[in-house]
């Protein structure tokens, strides 16, 4: 993705930063560290969306965490490549693989599940090749199945939509039960940030008791 789909939500006294593109994830290390340790913000949030998910736990340590208000988690896991805890790795495999136009079309149909959510997103789609998209999740699927890279849970809420075509909901509460508040939406596809009409909603979900 990039900013584009997310245009539609409203940002009224926040400042936004969106990370995306994880051709290279440790590109982004050294700007989101200098973010959190900066002065000029007292209240930081942290949103992992799907695959970034598993990108933030990658990114965090236990210095930077301490540092942030929230640690939240959209539909998405720790363990994103996984048949039980993530994304099938065969389903994944073959999303690199018969990666096309066609096919995108198919994915983002998927991941937003009815019409209307559809239109919208297509209305405001990221501006990124296929050659570029699929060097990011060549990427992406190198360092989450690496054994060797160390994921660290620092997550304190996650929301799951219960209509999510991509992370299974079932997957997703596998994973997390347990491990962090949940918040469960029925019938939200994954690509759920239309369900608000701007970022301070979505913080009030995740804050007020639910």
């Amino acid at each position: 993705m990039d900013q584009n789909p997310f245009t539609p939500l409203k940002y009224n006294d926040l400042d936004i930063l969106m990370y995306y593109n994880y051709s290279d994830i440790n590109t982004n290390d050294t700007s989101l560290k200098n973010i959190i340790n900066s002065e000029k913000y007292l209240n930081i949030y942290l949103i992992g969306f799907s695959l970034g998910v598993g990108v933030l736990g990658y990114l965090l340590n236990d210095e930077l965490s301490k540092k942030v208000k929230k640690v939240i988690a959209i539909n998405g896991t720790l363990e994103p490549i996984d048949d039980k805890k993530g994304i099938p790795k065969q389903i994944f495999e073959n999303t690199i693989k018969f990666w096309n136009a066609e096919n995108k079309i198919n994915f983002i149909k998927r991941m937003c599940r009815d019409q209307a959510t559809f239109n919208k997103y297509k209305s405001n789609l990221p501006e990124r090749s296929l050659s570029d998209e699929k060097k990011e999740l060549t990427n992406l699927y190198d360092v989450l199945t690496d054994n060797n890279v160390k994921i660290e849970n620092y997550f304190d809420t996650v929301i799951i939509s219960g209509n999510d075509r991509i992370f299974p909901a079932k997957n997703q509460n596998a994973y997390w039960t347990g491990k962090a508040k949940i918040i469960k939406y029925d019938k939200t596809p994954h690509f759920i940030f239309y369900n608000w009409d701007n970022w301070e909603d979505i913080l009030k979900d995740v804050t007020e008791n639910r």
